[in-house]
Parts: structure tokens; sequence; C-alpha cells
């Protein structure tokens, strides 16, 4: 990471962007509220937000992907989901803020600290569904070992079978994807077709954002 970055360690940019949420939740306007944001951003996120004067010119998009995947769950949700597994959670709160069902079960992978940052922040905070946190220290160049531990989180999680170890002769790598690929193959076809054409309908409203929305613009629209 450059020198002279703010940004420390690729956490930070959980800090950063929820800078981003919560100066969306103060408008009058706002397509959203985050009202935990504030909090999770904290005095460092602030900090790391002023030092990058540049992404301010961009924060609209953050904006905008907040806004996509609430619609992205909403509807999923709706359309019968009753488990949601968020890798690489960061300081996402939509378990605390978003109308779901108490019966979803939400599941949030990151990494430790992030994890217990998040916890401590929410302390007094309760969320509206079911919530487990699994703390994972998973990096994509670590090998061998960062698949045994993704492998026992998907079994802990109840996502793989135990059965299918054997049938993917104890590869951990072989593992995680013989799990993908059951997953697809039971969940798959119809939903991600329904996913496609629900991302195809939200660009569109998107590019009308997008072209409406800056950061010191009179007009927005969704």
């Amino acid at each position: 990471m450059d020198s002279t970055s703010p940004l420390r360690h690729i956490s930070d940019t959980a800090l950063w962007v929820a800078v981003y949420r919560a100066q969306e939740s103060q408008r009058t306007d706002a397509v959203f509220r985050d009202p935990y944001a504030g909090k999770l951003a904290g005095e460092r996120g602030i900090q790391i937000a002023a030092a990058m004067p540049f992404a301010r010119r961009h924060s609209w998009s953050y904006t905008a992907r907040t806004w996509l995947v609430d619609q992205v769950i909403t509807r999923s949700v709706l359309e019968g989901t009753d488990m949601i597994v968020n890798l690489a959670a960061g300081l996402d709160s939509r378990p605390y803020r978003m109308q779901l069902p108490g019966s979803l079960r939400w599941i949030e992978v990151d990494l430790p600290d992030m994890l217990s940052y998040k916890q401590e922040i929410l302390a007094a905070e309760r969320p509206v569904c079911e919530l487990d946190r699994v703390p994972l220290e998973y990096h994509f160049s670590g090998g061998d070992a960062s698949s045994i531990r993704l492998a026992r989180t998907l079994v802990e999680l109840e996502l793989a079978a135990p059965k299918d170890w054997e049938t993917a002769k104890r590869d951990p790598a072989a593992y995680v994807l013989l799990t993908l690929e059951r997953w697809i193959a039971a969940h798959g076809g119809d939903a991600i077709k329904r996913r496609f054409d629900l991302y195809v309908m939200l660009t569109d409203y998107l590019d009308e954002y997008s072209s409406e929305h800056e950061p010191d613009g009179a007009g927005r629209q969704l």
C-alpha cells in the first residue's frame, strides 16, 4: 500500500466507506438511512475521508452501491431467501437497519479484528434477524492453509457437506470448489437468472442516479 496513503490496512476502507453512508443518512432526501454508520466510521474514518478529497467526488458511487444491494436483498427475501452469508462483511449494518424477517439467518464472515470492532461498537444494539459472526483469517495468497480454514468455515455454516471431503480427494481447494458447484446446481439456474435480470434493471436506475447525484449537485433520482 502507498506509504503516502492514509489507509494503513485493507480494513480501513470499511471505515472510509462508512463515512459516506453516514453523510447520505443525514440528507433530507436520503435513499437509505444508516443510523449506525457514524459510530462505525469513528474519528479514524473521518480522518481517512478528509485526507482523500479526490474520493469525495465519487462518493455517490458508494451510496448507489449501498442502495442497489439493499434492493437486491429486499427482493431476494421476498422471493424466499432465508439465509444470507456476507463474506468480507466489513462494517455493514444491514442486519440492524433493514426491515428483515426475524427468522432470516444472517452470517457475517470477516477478519477477527474487524468483527470484534463491530461487535464492540454495536454491543448495545439489537439486530432485527438472527445474526452470527464468523471470524476468519483468509488471504488469497495463503495457499492450502487458507483453503482449509475456508473449508472448515463452510462446514460450520452448514453450507458444505462433510461427506464431500472424500469426493474431493481430501483436497481443501477442490472441496471448496465442489461445495460451490453443488450450491449452483441446487440453487442456481432460475435463481441466478432472476438476480441477473434484477441487476440489469437496477443498472438502468444507476445510470440515472450517477448522472444526477453528485456530492454538490442539486438533483437526484432513484
